[in-house]
C-alpha cells in the first residue's frame, strides 16, 4: 500500500477507537441508499494503471484504487485473488467476491489496523473472506451487511461496531485467537441481526453486546472458551434456535440485560444459560444437557423458564436460583437426571407449575438427590411431578412453601421434608410409593396437611421424628390408603 493510503487507514482506525471510548453521539448509522448501483470491476493481479476505469475490460488494479475512485453506492465485483489490506472505505459501496475460498481480503496478523474499516457509511460485503490482522472489520455509525462472508484468523476481534446497524447472513466466524482469547463480534450500542452463521473457536466470547440490541437465529457455535453470547450493560438479546456445544463457560450469559432464548439446543458447557445480577431471562422450549455446573442459573436475577428439557446437570443440578429480586417462574419443564438436585433455590421466590422433576441422584457423600432443595426461599408448587428421585421430592430448609395438586411418587426418601423452622401448606397432593414418609417435619418446622392422598409409603405416611420439634396440623380430610400407618408415633 502507498504511504498516503496507509496513513488514511491509521487515521480511520484511530478515529474509530476514539469513538468507542467516548459517549455515543446522537448521529446514528447511515441508512442504506436506494439507488441503482454502478458496477465496478476489480482485479487482484494487475498493476495500477492510470487508464483503469473499473470496466470489465480495464478493471481497477487492487481494491484500494477501486475504493478511492468508485462512485458512491457502487457495486465492486472482486475477481478471485488475494487483496492485501488494510482498507478504508470512504463512501457507501458493495464489495462482492467470487466466494470465501476464492476472494480474500487480508492483512498481516500483527497489523495495527483492521483489514477493512468504515465510519459513517453504508457497507455491504458478499461472498468473500476477511483474514488476518488484529481486527477483521471495524465500523462506526455504519450500516453494515455481511452475506456469506468468512471472517477468520484475527488475533483479537473479528468484527467491532460502534453505534452501527449490523446484519450478518450465513458465513463463518472462526479461529479468533484460537478460541481462547479475543472476541468474535463486539457491539457498542446499535443493533445486530445474525442468521444461520457458524462460529468456530470464535474467541473467548463469540458475541459481546454493550448497550446493544441483537437478534440471533439459527447459530451453530462451538469451541469458545467462555461464552457464545454475553449481553451486558442494558442490552437486549433474542436467541431463536441454534446449536451451542463445547463451551468453556456459560453458553448464553446476560448481566444487567434482557435475554430471550427460544428453541436453542445447548450441550457440554459450564452452564447452559446464566442470568447474573439484574438480568431478566425468558427461556422457552430449549433443550439443555451435559453441563458442568447447572443447566440454567439465575443469580440476583429473575425471569421465566418454560417448556424446556434439562438433563444431566452438574454440581448445582438442573436449575439453580439465588437471590431473586422478583419471582422466578418455572412452567411445563422436564428436568430429568439433573445430577444431585433438580432445582436448587437459595434466598429465592419461585412459582413452579406443571413441571416434572425426576432422576436426581445422590452426591458422592450419599446426600441430596432431591428434586427440589430450597434454603431460605419461598415456593409455590402447583401440579408438579416429583418422581423417582434418589433423595426426597422436596426439602425445605428455613423456607416456606404452598403445595397444591403435586405428585410425589417413588422417591428414595420422603416426599416432602421440612427442616430448621420451615413452614408449609400441603393441600390436594398425592404421596405414593416413597421409601420414606410422605411428609416429614422436624427441627421446629410446621406443616398444615389437608386433602392429600397417601399410599404405599415405606414408613408412616406423615411423620414428625421423635425429639425433632416438628409440628403437623393433620386435618381429617386426608385419605390414607395404607398399608403404612397414617402417622408415626414415638415410644
Amino acid at each position: 500500500m502507498k504511504g498516503r493510503a496507509r496513513l488514511h487507514a491509521q487515521l480511520a482506525f484511530a478515529l474509530l477507537l476514539a469513538w468507542t471510548a467516548c459517549e455515543r453521539g446522537s448521529r446514528g448509522p447511515v441508512a442504506a441508499a436506494r439507488i441503482a448501483p454502478a458496477v465496478v470491476f476489480v482485479s487482484a493481479s494487475l498493476a495500477e494503471s492510470p487508464d483503469a476505469d473499473g470496466s470489465a475490460r480495464r478493471p481497477f488494479a487492487g481494491l484500494q484504487q477501486a475504493l478511492s475512485r468508485a462512485p458512491s453506492g457502487a457495486l465492486l465485483r472482486l475477481e478471485p485473488g488475494t487483496y492485501q489490506g488494510p482498507f478504508v472505505v470512504p463512501r457507501p459501496v458493495v464489495l462482492s467476491g467470487a466466494g470465501a475460498n476464492q476472494t480474500r481480503l487480508t492483512a498481516p496478523i500483527d497489523a495495527g489496523e483492521p483489514v477493512i474499516a468504515s465510519d459513517g457509511n453504508v457497507l455491504e460485503l458478499r461472498e468473500l473472506a476477511i483474514e488476518g490482522s488484529t481486527v477483521g472489520i471495524a465500523v462506526a455509525r455504519t450500516s453494515l451487511r455481511l452475506t456469506s462472508v468468512q471472517v477468520r484468523g484475527q488475533s483479537q476481534i473479528a468484527l467491532t461496531a460502534v453505534g452501527s446497524d449490523v446484519e450478518v447472513q450465513g458465513g463463518v466466524v472462526s479461529s479468533i485467537a484460537a478460541g481462547t482469547a479475543g472476541k468474535g463480534i463486539v457491539l457498542q450500542g446499535g443493533t445486530l441481526r445474525v442468521r444461520g452463521t457458524v462460529f468456530q473457536n470464535a474467541g473467548r466470547r463469540a458475541i459481546e453486546l454493550h448497550g446493544a440490541k441483537a437478534s440471533l437465529a439459527g447459530l451453530d457455535a462451538t469451541g469458545s472458551a467462555v461464552s457464545v453470547l454475553q449481553a451486558l450493560e442494558d442490552s437486549e438479546a433474542m436467541v431463536d434456535g441454534g446449536s451451542f456445544q463445547g463451551i468453556g463457560g456459560p453458553a448464553l450469559y446476560a448481566s444487567g440485560s434482557r435475554l430471550v432464548v427460544q428453541g436453542a439446543r445447548i450441550s457440554r458447557a459450564e452452564y447452559g444459560v446464566l442470568a447474573y445480577r439484574k438480568a431478566r431471562l425468558e427461556l422457552r422450549d430449549a433443550y439443555i444437557s451435559d453441563t458442568a455446573v447447572a443447566g440454567v442459573a439465575l443469580v440476583l436475577s429473575d425471569g421465566t423458564i418454560s417448556g424446556t428439557t434439562i438433563s444431566r446437570g452438574g454440581t448445582e443440578g438442573g436449575v439453580a436460583v439465588t437471590g431473586t429480586p422478583d419471582v422466578v417462574r418455572l412452567e411445563k419443564n422436564r428436568i430429568g437426571e439433573p445430577g444431585s438436585i433438580g432445582l436448587h433455590a437459595t434466598n429465592a421466590t419461585i412459582v413452579a407449575t406443571d413441571n416434572v422433576f425426576s432422576g436426581a441422584v445422590l452426591d458422592r457423600q450419599g446426600d441430596l438427590g432431591d428434586a427440589i432443595y430450597a434454603v431460605e426461599s419461598n415456593l409455590t408448587l402447583l401440579r408438579n411431578g416429583f418422581e423417582g428421585n434418589a433423595g426426597s421430592g422436596t426439602t425445605l430448609v428455613r423456607s416456606q412453601a404452598h403445595l397444591v395438586g403435586n405428585r410425589f411418587s417413588s422417591n428414595g426418601r420422603a416426599g416432602l421434608v421440612l427442616l430448621d423452622r420451615s413452614t408449609a401448606k400441603a393441600q390436594a397432593n398425592r404421596f405414593t410409593g416413597n421409601q420414606g414418609p410422605g411428609v416429614s417435619v422436624a427441627e421446629r418446622s410446621h406443616a398444615l396437611v389437608s386433602r392429600n392422598r397417601f399410599a404405599d409409603s415405606g414408613t408412616a405416611e406423615v411423620e414428625a421424628p421423635c425429639g425433632g420439634g416438628g409440628e403437623i396440623d393433620l386435618r381429617r380430610n386426608n385419605d390414607f390408603l395404607g398399608p403404612a400407618a397414617a402417622r408415626g408415633t414415638c415410644p
